[in-house]
Parts: structure tokens; C-alpha cells; sequence
């Protein structure tokens, strides 16, 4: 059925001709001029741990560079995924708790022993927790989107796709940069960085940000905003030539967070729940979008991040280079919440969680530019996480079950876990003639895990005692691919790839031993694409067909009390994806961005149920999800911009002006597929415009967020508590406000 969608979407009409002469952006080219009048930039990337052409990497990447940063207001990364269609990045109870998934596939952002799908690697050190999202995105040189397992080149595997960060180099002279935002609720952004050279070998570069808002949703219990937040950071890097043909680079970054973490209100209520409410006299808001919450305290999540790395790049001589990253992290998470997100005082739980990463990777690579090039890596990495998690029986719970959960009484569960992890990989590309080019990757994985669980206390959930299982998993995986120049400017590929993530154990609240642990996941991605520019570089485009095939996926199961992740057996997601930029006339720069795809489960026999078919059931309801979609993943995400610059001479300054709009299809927030958490579907606006001196010096912009005020939903999941309730977090209203720049 899709073939033939596929299928027709590429052929009928010229559609696709259509769109990309219309409007375009591959690669965001278009966020940046070449010199030579109005042509796009040449983008390149290192996607493939060498410097190349966006254009002659064959894989579906998308590329953002500091010019697009300049250009919106884009400092996190939900407001990045909006940009980049097949990306979702949601947050959930907190910033450390952010699902992150490509093309329909991601981890269980409630469970902190669930690998990442998508790998995050920041100046290419991998960030195992999902926090290492929850900072603004500044001082960034280039982001990299890439679509598909990312296995044979990357220190750590991954099965959906990576995200490349690389930050902003020191300069050969000395340079200062600013912007600070001021809008509506309370909002205040400061982002500034300065650096230049120490002596003719070595530079160096500092930067930091400062991030405040009220929230936008109000508690109306203690009268504080209920999804507020502060948070700060601070980066510094030194590089240099210490030797002949050696260069290091030393990066060091702090980041703090604090939030008051109320980010769900009541989507419905059940008759249990209503039943309460009227025995104790309270009610409960159930218009999400009266945008209030009512927790009985102020609950908080306080994230503390410390990274460092060293670098070193040793020319060997003939094109030969060896390249090493020593990686040292630590993080913190405090974190606790009002479970129960209602009037009565029912239950409050969360969790500390403390976790230290270490990692080394070595690379030797030949000349990229040679007939035959090669690259060679070895990888190693550990981790160590404790996690602290609780719960805590309020008063009103006492009340309710007549003194069975005795006020005070508490679930507690302190688990430690090891994670170690050995690699071996290698990538060859050989060209067969001038136009032909063969790569070939493998890869070698091993990893173990040991979880030890101390369980003094089980009030609400099963007590387990204390334990401790282990495990340990062997994968080979790689990619071979394809590439055929038509012309100097268009290459078509193919490319078979598999990725693989490892195995773990289940966090707070399993009902038995025999739940903790779950199995390895593995995907494997098929894919043809056409990458090129044309109209002496007016126009770039590539278009990429995928059929991606998931084995013991990882999925988060709602049990009743808690989200337990297993594996279902098997999910397919395939489509096509589109991107497209284009500079028509002078001061233009059109982008278009759209992704369709259908995500859907093969098999998942023991999904869960709705709380309708719940009701309907004796004993424990399960039902097959084998055919329907999977939760958060539209099938269609679109992505479309518009910029335009002009110069006033008289004033010597250019006028600015931009819109950009997102829109997603409808997708189920929740497992399964409860009707009550489909989202139907919704376009969000946002725009800019201003004035900036032709130096580009100084500028001042008038900025907007989702201007048209769409109502719509982040997250919603059952209520833990109460069978035939939901809970919901509703997306940001329209914001507004001031931003400037300057640069000296």
C-alpha cells in the first residue's frame, strides 16, 4: 500500500518537480549566501567523520549552521524538531525525562535504564541521557540531523538515527557575539561568547546563557506557575597545534536547570475520580487548556551537567590521520513530583538519579579524497547510574483505603547499574570509475550490564527485596551503499544499514524480577535517495525513499501503576522524505521540508489496554496492536520558510522579515491508542522581522511563536491512579517578544 503511495507521490503530476521549484531546504543551504551573487552555499558536513559535500553522503541528512541560529529563535530542541520533519522531541516529567525518536522510533523517556534510539553526540562524545537535550542550543557551529542507524562510523551504536552537535571553533582573531531576548511570560534568554587567539598555535573560546520563564501553566494551589523554569550554562574550549601535525582541542561545559515541573493537567475524568472529588468537596479542571494544574506542593526537577573531552587529531603523513576523543561526564537529577496532578493530597513520588560516563574512541582514516579510502575505530565506554525513586502516601490516600496505605509510608527503591561497553569498527569506500563510488561499513559490538536493586520498602508496588541480574550481548551490524554521480551535481544512491541498541533493566516500580530486564533492539533500514543542485546553485534538493524494519522493539507498557518497558516483536516505518531550498531572487530564500511516513507495529500480541476495553475484561486485558500505528509518530511532518532581506541605503541598514511554519498529522500521545489522546492535526506559525546594520554589527528583531495560538497536545498518558482517567501536558501558547544582537 505505501509502494504505491510512494509511488504516485513521486510520479503523478511532477509533484515533486513542483514543490522544489516552488519552494525549498536540504541541508537549511539556503540559511547562507556563497559569494558569488545569489547562489546557495556548498553545505558540508561531517556526517561520515570527514569533511564532505552534503550532496555525496548517502543518507538522508539535514543540516542546520550558525546563520539559521542567527535567524530564528530557535534555542531548543523541541523548536528544532519542528524544523525537521520525521524528528519528535517531546519532554515529559522534566528535562531528564525527554523522548527523542526519528521516523516514528525512540526510548521511553520515563525509564532512565532505556538507551537512546536516536544518539546525541556533542563534538562526537555520546550523551547517554536524554538531558543532554535539555540545554539551549548555543555557541553552535553546525547541527546534523541524520535519518537511519548510524552504527558503523559512530563510537556508540544506534538503531533510529544520531544527532550531530559540533560547537563553535576559537577564531584566528578576536571576536565577541551576543543576543539577549526579552519576552512575554517573564521570558528572558541571554546567550554571549567571546574568544581569539592566545598565541599564533593556539586559541581559545568561552560562551555561556542565561534562561528564565514563568510558566505557562498555573497552579492554582499554592498561586505559582506550574511549568517554570531557570536554567544557565557556561562552555569553554582551548585549541591548538602543540606539536608538528598534532592538534588538540580541550572542551570543558557546565549546565544547571531548575523547574518547577508541572506540565500535566486532568484530560478527563473518571467515575472513581469524580466519586472522590465529590467526597471531599473539591473540583477538578478538566479544560486542558484553561492551561491549570493543581498540585498540593511545588514539585521541582534539579539537573546538574559537567562535561569534559580531549581531542587529538596526529597527521601520520600521506593522508593518514589519527584521531582520539577521552570523554569524562556527570550528571544529577532531583526530581520529584505530585503524582496524583490533583486537589486531594493523594501521593507524591520521584527520584534522585546520579550517573558518571566514561568513554575513549581512536580513529586512524586514510585521504578522503584517495580512490580507495578507509577508516578503521576502536570504541570504549562505561556506566555507572545510581537512581534513587520513592513514593510517599499523602494523607487523603490514608483517608481513602480506611488506613491501608498508612500516611507517610513509602516506596523506595535504590538501584545501581553498570554499564560497559566495547567496540570495534571500520568503513571502506573504494571508487569504481569517476562516477561510481562502493562503501562498505561493519561493526562490532559488546556490552554488559549489571543492575543491583535494594528494595527496603513496598507500600503502593510489589516489594521485591533485594536482587542483582546481569546480562551481556555480541552484534554485528553495518551498511553498504551505493553512489552514482548523474553530472558533477546530482548523485543518486542506495543504502542497506542496520543499527542496533542495546539491552537494559526496567527503573521504579517493576511487579517482578522477571519484568526488570528486557531484550536488545534492532533495526534495519533500506533506502534510496537523489541528492543535487541545479540552476547554478539557485536550487537544492534530495528526495530519499526508506523502509526501516525494527526486531524487539523496546516500548513502554502501562501496567496499571507504572511504564514498564518490554519488547514488542516487531515494527516496520517507511516513506519518503523531502527537502528542498531555493534563492529565486535576490534577498529570497524559500525551504521546504516534508516527511511521510507510516509507522506501524507487525506484531504486539501483549500490548495494553484502553481503559474502556479494561473495563470491558475479567483479569488482565492485553490487546494486539499488530497493523496500527505507532504513538507520536504523524504521518506526515512538513516544514516550510520563507525569508526575505533587503537593503535601505538611506538608513544603511537591511530589513528582515521571516515566517516559518510546522505542521504534524494526526498521531495517538498514548500507547494504546485510547481515543481520548489522539491529537487531531495542527500547524504552528511562527515569525520574525527586523533591522540589522549591512555590517551585520548589530540587529533588532520583533519575534513570534505559534502567533496563531494553536491548541494542541504535547503528552498524554493514563492516570496512574485512577483506570479511565488521562492526564495531558498542552503545547506552548503564543509567545512573543524583543530579541538583539551585536557582534564586535
Amino acid at each position: 500500500m505505501l509502494g504505491r503511495n510512494i509511488f504516485s507521490l513521486l510520479t503523478s503530476s511532477g509533484l515533486v518537480t513542483v514543490m522544489i521549484l516552488a519552494t525549498g531546504s536540504s541541508a537549511r543551504a539556503a540559511e547562507q549566501r556563497a559569494a558569488d551573487q545569489n547562489a546557495l552555499t556548498e553545505v558540508i558536513v561531517t556526517a561520515q567523520k570527514v569533511e564532505q559535500k552534503a550532496r555525496d553522503v548517502p543518507l538522508s541528512i539535514v543540516t542546520f549552521g550558525q546563520t539559521y541560529f542567527q535567524n530564528t529563535r530557535t534555542t531548543t530542541f523541541e523548536d528544532l524538531a519542528r524544523a525537521t520533519p520525521g524528528l519528535m522531541v517531546n519532554e515529559s516529567v522534566g528535562a531528564s525525562y525527554t523522548n527523542v525518536a526519528i521516523r516514528g522510533i525512540g526510548s521511553d523517556a520515563l525509564n532512565s535504564g532505556v538507551e537512546p534510539s536516536v544518539g546525541v553526540f556533542i563534538d562526537g562524545v555520546y550523551q547517554s541521557r536524554p538531558a543532554s537535550l535539555a540545554v539551549d542550543l548555543t555557541d553552535v557551529e553546525r547541527v546534523e540531523v541524520l535519518r537511519g542507524p548510524q552504527g558503523a562510523l559512530y563510537g556508540k551504536n544506534t538503531d533510529a538515527g544520531a544527532i550531530n552537535i559540533i560547537t563553535r571553533r576559537p577564531s584566528s582573531t578576536f571576536e565577541a557575539d551576543a543576543r539577549a531576548y526579552v519576552g512575554n511570560f517573564g521570558t528572558t534568554n541571554v546567550q554571549a561568547g567571546f574568544g581569539g587567539p592566545i598565541t599564533d598555535k593556539i586559541g581559545f573560546r568561552l560562551s555561556g546563557y542565561s534562561d528564565a520563564r514563568d510558566g505557562y501553566i498555573k497552579n492554582t494551589l499554592p498561586a505559582n506557575d506550574g511549568n517554570s523554569f531557570r536554567r544557565y550554562g557556561l562552555r569553554g574550549r582551548v585549541d591548538g597545534v602543540v606539536a608538528p601535525g598534532l592538534d588538540l582541542s580541550f572542551k570543558v561545559a557546565y549546565d544547571s536547570h531548575d523547574s518547577s515541573v508541572i506540565n500535566y493537567g486532568l484530560l478527563k475524568l473518571s467515575p472513581t475520580l469524580g466519586y472522590l472529588g465529590s467526597l471531599f468537596g473539591v473540583s477538578f479542571p478538566t479544560d486542558i487548556y484553561q492551561r491549570q494544574a493543581t498540585a498540593n506542593f511545588r514539585p521541582h526537577e534539579r539537573l546538574e551537567q559537567f562535561r569534559t573531552s580531549l581531542t587529538g587529531v596526529y597527521d601520520l603523513g600521506g593522508g593518514v590521520s589519527l584521531t582520539s576523543i577521552t570523554a569524562f561526564q556527570r550528571f544529577k537529577d532531583d526530581n520529584i513530583t505530585d503524582v496524583d496532578y490533583i486537589p486531594l493530597d493523594l501521593l507524591d513520588g520521584g527520584a534522585v538519579t546520579k550517573q558518571k560516563q566514561y568513554s575513549q574512541e581512536v580513529r586512524i582514516a586514510s585521504d578522503p579524497r584517495a580512490r580507495v579510502s578507509w577508516l578503521a575505530g576502536a570504541f570504549l565506554y562505561r556506566q555507572d547510574q545510581n537512581n534513587r525513586g520513592f513514593n510517599t502516601v499523602r494523607k487523603d490516600l490514608t483517608t481513602v483505603t480506611g488506613g491501608a496505605f498508612p500516611r507517610g509510608a513509602q516506596d523506595l527503591e535504590i538501584t545501581r547499574t553498570r554499564t560497559s561497553a566495547a567496540a570495534l569498527f571500520g568503513q571502506a569506500a573504494v571508487r569504481i570509475d569517476d562516477r561510481l563510488t562502493a562503501t562498505v561499513g561493519l561493526r562490532w559490538d559488546s556490552q554488559s550490564n549489571r543492575h543491583n536493586r535494594f528494595q527496603p520498602q513496598g507500600v503502593t508496588i510489589p516489594n521485591l527485596g533485594q536482587f542483582t541480574v546481569s546480562k551481556s550481548e555480541d552484534k554485528v551490524s553495518g551498511s553498504a551503499s551505493l553512489r552514482y554521480a548523474l553530472d558533477e551535481r546530482t548523485n543518486v544512491y542506495a543504502t542497506v544499514s542496520r543499527g542496533y541498541k542495546g539491552g537494559g533493566y526496567n527503573g521504579f516500580g517493576v511487579p517482578s524480577v522477571a519484568a526488570v530486564g528486557f531484550r536488545p533492539e534492532q533495526a534495519t533500514n533500506y533506502e534510496v535517495g537523489l541528492k543535487g543542485d541545479a540552476f547554478e546553485r539557485r536550487l537544492s534538493f534530495d528526495v530519499a525513499v526508506f523502509h526501516m524494519v525494527v526486531k524487539d522493539q523496546q516500548v513502554s507498557n502501562f501496567d496499571g501503576a507504572n511504564f514498564i518497558v518490554g519488547n514488542a516483536a516487531q515494527a516496520t516505518t517507511e516513506g519518503v522524505e523531502l527537502n528542498a531550498a531555493a534563492a529565486p531572487t535576490a534577498g529570497l530564500l524559500l525551504n521546504l521540508a516534508l516527511s511521510y511516513d507510516e509507522a506501524t507495529y507487525d506484531q504486539y500480541a501483549g500490548a495494553p489496554c484502553t481503559a474502556a476495553q479494561a473495563a470491558a475484561t475479567t483479569g488482565t486485558c492485553v490487546q494486539n496492536l499488530a497493523g496500527r500505528v505507532i504513538p507520536n509518530a504523524p504521518k506526515l511532518h512538513g516544514a516550510l520558510s520563507a525569508q526575505y532581506e533587503t537593503e535601505i541605503p538611506a538608513l544603511n541598514v537591511r530589513a528582515f522579515a521571516r515566517v516559518d511554519y510546522a505542521y504534524f498529522s494526526e498521531q495517538y500521545l498514548q500507547t494504546a491508542h485510547a481515543p481520548e489522546t489522539l491529537q487531531r492535526g495542527y500547524g504552528v506559525l511562527n515569525g520574525r522581522v527586523g533591522l540589522k546594520v549591512s555590517s551585520g554589527r548589530w540587529g533588532v528583531y520583533l519575534t513570534g511563536a505559534n502567533l496563531a495560538n494553536t491548541k494542541y497536545l504535547r503528552n498524554a498518558y493514563d492516570f496512574p491512579l485512577f483506570s479511565g482517567a488521562y492526564l495531558a501536558a498542552p503545547g506552548q501558547p503564543r509567545t512573543y517578544g524583543v530579541e538583539l544582537q551585536a557582534k564586535f
